[in-house]
């Protein structure tokens, strides 16, 4: 009892408790730490070793999860689940790609993460936890959005005041 206890505890907990803290990371000089090609274009060496740290991380992770799967006898099963999360994922994309753009909030990365990591380790545990965390604090704080966002259409429509200029006005998608 008291391992399961300390195990919730001092691994799930406090890495759903950092999960919890995710958009505090959003200050100084991380805001800048925008995933869109302006942005990454103006990045400096300090973001650039973020990034380059979350990548070692992320590929430390999925190496570890892959290899525990493959042990525990699960990895195509836990493959087709992920390639089936991705291909409809992708699927939608294409076929609302004339009406709609995509934007993916953490809280939505949060959520993919806890549906493909369901091995039992102290590993997993902390990715899991500060998932559920990330995943919840998005949600409380920002609401959950659409991912994909409907287009908003532009019409240009003489202006009241000076009809020699035109007003450009934005269409609600209603």
């Amino acid at each position: 009892m008291w391992e399961c206890f300390r195990f919730n505890l001092f691994v799930w907990q406090t890495a759903y408790f950092g999960g919890l803290q995710f958009t505090h990371f959003d200050s100084g000089f991380m805001q800048g730490f925008v995933l869109k090609t302006e942005a990454i274009r103006k990045w400096g060496l300090k973001l650039w070793l973020v990034a380059a740290g979350v990548a070692v991380l992320l590929l430390g992770v999925i190496g570890y999860l892959v290899w525990a799967y493959y042990q525990a006898g699960c990895l195509l099963g836990y493959g087709i689940w992920v390639l089936s999360i991705s291909g409809v994922f992708a699927l939608v994309t294409v076929l609302l790609r004339k009406t709609h753009t995509v934007h993916i909030h953490h809280y939505t990365v949060g959520m993919l993460i806890i549906a493909v990591v369901g091995y039992s380790s102290v590993v997993a545990a902390l990715v899991q936890g500060f998932a559920n965390g990330m995943m919840i604090e998005g949600g409380a704080r920002w609401g959950y959005d659409d991912i994909w966002v409907k287009i908003k259409r532009a019409q240009v429509l003489p202006d009241s005041e000076n009809l020699s200029q035109n007003t450009l006005v934005e269409i609600s998608p209603k």
